[in-house]
Order: structure tokens, then sequence, then C-alpha cells
């Protein structure tokens, strides 16, 4: 699965001065999510 435009708040805060604070402009990333799933469904 492939996701895009993530935002998360770690990319978001900017430490520099004077401009210190959330900065809007850095806040998408994409994941990539896999896996493997099995199983059985009954459906009654």
């Amino acid at each position: 699965m492939w996701m895009d435009g993530l935002a998360r708040s770690p990319y978001m805060i900017d430490y520099t001065l004077p401009n210190m604070g959330i900065d809007m402009s850095n806040n998408q990333e994409d994941a990539f999510v896999h896996g493997l799933t099995f199983g059985i469904d009954i459906n009654r």
C-alpha cells in the first residue's frame, strides 16, 4: 500500500531563529506499507 501526502509533526517544526515555530510548507511525506495476510473468512 502506498500513501502519499501524509503530515507528520516532527517534520513541521522549525527550530531556526527568528522563525521558530510550525512550518506548514514541509508537511508532506510518503509511506509504503507491505506485508502478508492469510486466513479464513466464514460468512453465515
